[in-house]
């Protein structure tokens, strides 16, 4: 999968500059400016799901640090402000319980966040609320920092709960359902938890949870 991958995206890489240098051309106006539009839009989409293939077929080697993750999930809610914009979303932080510093990999961390935000964003009509909650969970008598993601989108039929994890399980038109199973990876190799449930009024609602002291 990963030599599949590599090999798939150089020529990808090439047309997509290409494209883009045709795109600034001037006398590309009209239906044709729209079509090379298109066109670098359905190549970066490519690239993501090259990028989902190859997380998932490489092996989890974790560069384990002091980090904090209310810093590093509020870094890729600014990365994605464009994506928030474009939808009119408003994002709600809300800090129960301050998150400590844990031993973990803030960069894996950080991709497992952005696919659940990027999910969230799919999902949401324009104008609704993403929102954030950092608390402290006791979960069979240990101590974990949980983020809980809630949006107020289309949410997740309840028969698909248990499936929604697994590898290739999608009920979109687009994507090909990695970006779900990978957050399970990275929190599982950090002994921690990651839930889903469909919220009652509007929308799916996730909550990770990460051992505090023994992880």
């Amino acid at each position: 999968t990963a030599s599949l991958s590599h090999e798939i995206r150089n020529p990808l890489s090439s047309i997509k500059m290409n494209l883009q240098i045709l795109n600034g051309n001037k006398k590309i106006t009209g239906n044709d400016k729209r079509r090379v539009d298109i066109s670098v839009s359905e190549v970066i989409r490519l690239e993501q799901i090259l990028n989902q293939l190859l997380d998932f077929a490489k092996p989890l080697q974790l560069n384990l640090k002091p980090c904090n993750i209310y810093i590093i999930l509020n870094s890729y809610i600014e990365l994605l402000e464009m994506k928030f914009k474009e939808k009119n979303l408003n994002v709600v932080t809300t800090i129960e319980d301050e998150p400590p510093t844990l031993t973990a990999d803030g960069e894996k961390l950080g991709q497992a966040f952005i696919n659940i935000l990027i999910n969230a964003i799919e999902s949401s009509d324009p104008f609704g609320k993403i929102c954030v909650t950092f608390k402290k969970i006791i979960h069979q008598n240990l101590e974990y920092a949980g983020v809980q993601i809630d949006d107020e989108g289309s949410g997740f039929d309840e028969k698909d709960k248990e499936e929604i994890f697994k590898p290739f399980f999608t009920r979109k038109t687009k994507g090909i359902g990695l970006g779900l199973a990978n957050v399970k990876r990275i929190i599982d190799v950090h002994n921690g938890f990651v839930r889903a449930k469909k919220n009652n009024n509007k929308g799916a609602s996730f909550l990770i949870m990460l051992p505090l002291g023994n992880n």
